[in-house]
């Protein structure tokens, strides 16, 4: 199913409709905030590349890369089960849609963060080692894959809850604001 996010999100969504998958949706989210800091970060950290951002209260870059590595997946499941709140808060309070909960957000949430995010590892490679961590191309390229990811939460939202696309889109940015917002905070 997750595969399929990618290049039919339509029919995938539709299939999570009429099958939930929080093992599935679990499994995901832990396998990205695994890998990425034992990749990406941990050779960004080796080679020293610089930082988009100066760390916080003066902390020396290398040694703030270097503690990135172990904080970095704990905090991006933090973050997404963050932003898995408040799209089922949204959808609940704000939609009056009863039936989106935490649980089916989260599906969609994990899904929509997965596909393009397995796009984008081999690009982070390409990246970090043959541009040298570029910030400006780090960030464009990030950029180009959290839209993505914005849309495939938009066209969830759509599948498996009918909202009108105007309040997926909404959600869809929603969350990608808040990816960018808490990612801001601590990732560099």
């Amino acid at each position: 199913m997750f595969l399929e996010v990618a290049h039919s999100p339509s029919k995938a969504f539709d299939r999570l409709k009429e099958t939930p998958a929080l093992r599935l949706a679990i499994a995901l989210l832990l396998l990205r905030w695994t890998v990425t800091p034992a990749t990406t970060v941990t050779n960004m950290y080796l080679n020293r590349y610089s930082m988009f951002i100066p760390p916080p209260f003066g902390i020396d870059a290398h040694t703030y890369r270097f503690y990135e590595i172990f904080w970095y997946g704990p905090y991006g499941v933090l973050m997404m089960l963050a932003i898995t709140l408040a799209m089922a808060l949204i959808g609940r309070r704000l939609y009056h849609h009863p039936d989106i909960s935490f649980r089916r957000s989260f599906e969609i949430v994990s899904l929509s963060f997965f596909a393009p995010w397995v796009i984008s590892v081999p690009g982070d490679y390409v990246v970090t080692v043959l541009m040298h961590a570029q910030p400006a191309v780090l960030v464009a390229f990030h950029i180009a894959i959290l839209a993505w990811e914005c849309w495939l939460l938009s066209v969830g939202y759509r599948r498996v809850f009918d909202l009108p696309w105007n309040r997926c889109v909404f959600l869809g940015w929603t969350a990608g604001a808040l990816f960018v917002a808490l990612g801001g905070l601590l990732i560099r």
